[in-house]
Order: structure tokens, then C-alpha cells, then sequence
């Protein structure tokens, strides 16, 4: 093992987003160990960064689903972006469809300021519902909001990936339906109520790739750990990999180990079980 690989949310992240002090000493000793410890998230870089920050936590990050990787140090690595043409056709179904998102550069997650209006207005939604979808969003850093995405559309400012989220299934799966027939993008589920739209061709695992190439380390030397659907390339796709817990059942099975859930410290089990083997 040359390199582990971490989702956050459900999975390093506690449920109340901190970082345990076991899952802190457990990365501390695999990189004093020599192996590379690494985020893999759905999150936007600053987004990750900000949290990692508070841990005093400095590890490349492979960000937005893939979409945009960065070193240590913050240096851009890769990125990928959704073709112009495919970026104002997605956006115009939205629009039409009342249906919330942003758009992710390699830094940041962008959106409109009536966004939450929008999730309000959705009809047959409770009370705990709206809650549930509105929650990620308020709970963000870096969030950054502009009058229009003008600026995207016109490929001034790089579209890596869009986030998504609607109470609606059947509306998330009416754009699900859209969305692949241009073959253009990757979607994918992050959650109960959101979608991740990134470049085709573009998942957590090719993200880990290309920061592979640029640190010498292959997919087969590494290790990765996750809890959703997002993961599930990266998980099938690594030398090993471990789900917590509170993962599906299906992602479970995915994967050569299962650790305790995200809030009994999983990531630290993950690791002292592959140190011992070492």
C-alpha cells in the first residue's frame, strides 16, 4: 500500500461533520509510515480544504467526484469540464424544471441566490424533507454566490461538475433519463436526494488515477474506503478497499473489508488493520 484513499462525508466525517481524534492519529501514523494519505470527496476543494483545515490536515485532494484534483500544497493537478454545448442544455432543463444546483470550478461550488426558493417550492415536500436537501448546502464553505452562470456558459469559468438536489425522485429521475442521452456526463448519486453530474468518463477512481500518475503510485497500490454509490468506482477499481457500516449493503459487498460505521471510528480501524499487515 502506497497511497489510501478517504471519502469524507459518511466516512472520515463524523454525522456532526467533525473528524474523531482516533481516525486523526490513525492518518498521522500512516504518514509517518511513508504511505500517502489522500481525500477522494464529492465536495468542492475549498469546501474539503476548510474542514481539513481545522485538523491541521494537508493531503492531496481529489475533489468534486473526480472533476479536479490537487496536491498537498493545493496545486491543480488534473481537471476535467462538462462540454459548453452539454453545460446549456442540462442548465436549460433545470431551469425549466424548477430544479436546484450548482456548478463546481476546481475551487469552488457556484449558485444562484434564489436557490433556496427554489427547494421551497417544490410541491409535497415536508417540512423534514426540505431540511434534509437544504442542510449540505447551508452547512458548505467557500459557497459562493453569483447573479446568473453566465460566466459558465460561456466558458469563461471552468464547469467541472454540477450538484443537484431535489425532495422529488421522480424528478431526479426524469434529468437522470435526460442527461444520458447526449453519452457527455457521468452521473451519479451522492445521497438520498442528490446528484452529481461530472464530465463522462469522469468518477472518483479516475481522479485517483491521475493523481496516481503524477505522485508514481498505480491503482492496484492503493487502498480506498467510502460509504456511497459515488465511491463505487474507486472501491472496485483500487488494490483494496473498505466500506464502513453505514454503507448500503450492496456497497458492503462491493468491497474487500467492512470497519465500524462513520461515528466508531472506521478510518482508523481501516488503517491499523492494513499497518498490521505491512
Amino acid at each position: 500500500m502506497k497511497l489510501f484513499a478517504c471519502d469524507m462525508d459518511g466516512t472520515l466525517l463524523c454525522s456532526d461533520f467533525s473528524i474523531s481524534r482516533e481516525n486523526l492519529d490513525a492518518i498521522a501514523e500512516l504518514t509517518r509510515r511513508g504511505i500517502v494519505f489522500a481525500i477522494a470527496t464529492g465536495r468542492s476543494y475549498i469546501d474539503a480544504r476548510s474542514i481539513l483545515d481545522k485538523y491541521d490536515l494537508r493531503c492531496p485532494i481529489v475533489c468534486s467526484n473526480g472533476a479536479a484534483v490537487r496536491d498537498a500544497d493545493g496545486g491543480l493537478v488534473s481537471k476535467r469540464t462538462i462540454p459548453l454545448e452539454e453545460l446549456s442544455r442540462l442548465c436549460t432543463y433545470m431551469d425549466e424544471h424548477g430544479i436546484f444546483y450548482g456548478i463546481n470550478t476546481t475551487w469552488d461550488l457556484s449558485m444562484l441566490p434564489d436557490w433556496e426558493a427554489l427547494v421551497d417550492a417544490e410541491e409535497g415536500a415536508t417540512p423534514e424533507q426540505l431540511a434534509f436537501v437544504k442542510g449540505p448546502v447551508l452547512s458548505q464553505y467557500g459557497l459562493r454566490f453569483i447573479p446568473s452562470f453566465a460566466p459558465f456558459l460561456s466558458g469563461e469559468e471552468p464547469s467541472c461538475s454540477i450538484s443537484l438536489a431535489s425532495t422529488s425522485e421522480k424528478k431526479l429521475d426524469d434529468l437522470a433519463a435526460f442527461a444520458a442521452l447526449s453519452g457527455k456526463v457521468h452521473l451519479m448519486a451522492s445521497g438520498f436526494s442528490s446528484l452529481e453530474i461530472t464530465p463522462a468518463g469522469c468518477s472518483k477512481a479516475s481522479g485517483l488515477r491521475e493523481l496516481g500518475e503524477f505522485l508514481g503510485v498505480s491503482l492496484e497500490e492503493m487502498v480506498s474506503m467510502g460509504d456511497n454509490y459515488n465511491d463505487l468506482d474507486m472501491l472496485l477499481e483500487t488494490g483494496r478497499s473498505f466500506a464502513v457500516a453505514n454503507a448500503p449493503e450492496d456497497i458492503r459487498a462491493a468491497c474487500t473489508g467492512v470497519t465500524p460505521s462513520c461515528n466508531e471510528n472506521g478510518v482508523a480501524y481501516a488503517i491499523h488493520r492494513l499497518l498490521e499487515e505491512e
